[in-house]
């Protein structure tokens, strides 16, 4: 068994201790935005609420996630439709230059029979969505004919561990197991009893040894995310979050917006203090010890007022009214223009189309009617220029790796030339 490249002492605080490199969260965080948009996620819709709205109280955030719809959704399935034109285009043929290999990457891959309709299947979609995640090449041994039938599979951000020119550790769900692949041999790692005081609290089990001298790993590559590291990445159509997490929020206040108009608002005179603090904007909690320990009151936010909100009546002091006198009866209904409505949604739709525009996507939301035959013909040719950027990086940076990964476990054990059993894929420029 060769030398793994990673450290005992680091593999131990990541298998043992769930310990992550400092890169991980930030690769997280870029894949998290974009599902914001593409996934149904309710854990990142509260996130997207909660960091425009922090001193709403809990019950109303609650209120917009439970009435929220994720709109943007819609437009990132077109454009998932619309890149696939890709596979599509007439010019986007695949030319094989052995039987065998043809065969295999045509019938052997699971589920989707081909490489190619593997890929435009699921890959895709993950390759927009997780810029940061891994498509990892198996070979799965036959007993019978004494055969390896390698095959691909994708993981996503959140559980590629590390990755780099050199090895790659990745995190398997369904085998409760950590994967770790070089150039030379594919390993399964995995917890045997993290209590345990012996040394060898996980166990290490070859799974298979290549020796090809490639990395049977394919990074899915976006946008660079900075210069300084190269191995972190954007998606392709990251130029859409900014204009769709606007979209969303003032999708959530349209909601509340509706509600208060076809529910007239009320106002009515209070006391003026939170009823569960009594107004000092604490809550005290008595200890098992004795002691007693106080913390803001959630009701309130830790203001000793009345809670309000967008969904709350208005809540007047007794005694504020320039007069002295108190309104009988001490409660009414406020008129509201709806204005403000309809520039929202004007707003969202022009937030959305922005988006699409900034990937020259927006003919997906609409063609402007008043634009000239020029103008369109230059928007269909911004369109093209950047199909042509993300199929350039699915021929070149996807599937030439992932066949050449494929073959190279096919005839592991064979003295080929690799590079001559690839076969030729021309990147499409007709759409």
């Amino acid at each position: 068994m060769e030398e793994l490249l990673i450290s005992e002492e680091d593999l131990s605080a990541i298998v043992l201790d769930n310990k992550r490199p400092e890169d991980y969260a930030v690769k997280n965080y870029i894949t998290n935005k974009i599902l914001t948009h593409s996934d149904p996620d309710r854990r990142l819709i509260e996130e997207l609420l909660k960091n425009k709205y922090p001193s709403e109280p809990d019950y109303i955030i609650d209120y917009r996630i439970a009435n929220f719809s994720q709109i943007t959704r819609t437009y990132f399935s077109k454009i998932v439709n619309t890149l696939a034109k890709i596979d599509r285009a007439d010019d986007f043929v695949i030319k094989y230059t052995n039987t065998k290999v043809r065969d295999y990457c045509e019938n052997e891959i699971k589920t989707y029979k081909s490489v190619r309709n593997w890929f435009f299947s699921i890959g895709l979609k993950a390759l927009l969505t997780h810029p940061n995640g891994v498509i990892c090449v198996f070979p799965e041994f036959n007993e019978e004919d004494q055969l390896t039938y390698p095959q691909p599979y994708i993981y996503k951000t959140e559980n590629v561990i590390i990755d780099n020119c050199d090895f790659v550790l990745v995190y398997d769900a369904d085998e409760s197991a950590y994967f770790y692949f070089d150039k030379y041999a594919i390993y399964k790692i995995e917890l045997i009893d993290k209590k345990s005081k012996n040394k060898n609290r996980f166990s290490i089990e070859l799974v298979f040894e290549h020796n090809t001298g490639i990395l049977p790993v394919i990074k899915l590559g976006g946008v660079q995310y900075d210069i300084e590291n190269q191995y972190i990445f954007e998606s392709f159509v990251s130029g859409v979050i900014p204009f769709w997490d606007q979209a969303l929020i003032e999708y959530s206040d349209k909601q509340a917006g509706i509600k208060q108009h076809l529910f007239p608002e009320k106002w009515r005179i209070v006391t003026g203090s939170c009823p569960d603090c009594k107004g000092t904007g604490f809550i005290s909690y008595s200890e098992r010890n004795g002691s007693t320990t106080k913390a803001f009151c959630k009701t309130c936010a830790g203001s000793g007022d009345p809670p309000t909100g967008m969904f709350s009546e208005i809540k007047i002091e007794q005694g504020t009214f320039l007069d002295g006198k108190t309104p009988i009866p001490p409660v009414g209904y406020v008129e509201k223009s709806f204005e403000a409505i309809e520039y929202l949604d004007k707003d969202i739709y022009q937030n959305i189309y922005a988006g699409l525009a900034a990937i020259n996507m927006e003919f997906i939301a609409e063609t402007p009617l008043n634009q000239s035959g020029v103008a369109k013909e230059y928007d269909r040719q911004e369109l093209n220029a950047f199909i042509y950027q993300v199929a350039r990086h699915i021929v070149n940076n996807i599937l030439t790796p992932v066949y050449e990964s494929i073959i190279s476990q096919l005839v592991y054990n064979q003295s080929v030339d690799i590079k001559k059993l690839l076969p030729e894929i021309g990147i499409p420029v007709h759409y």
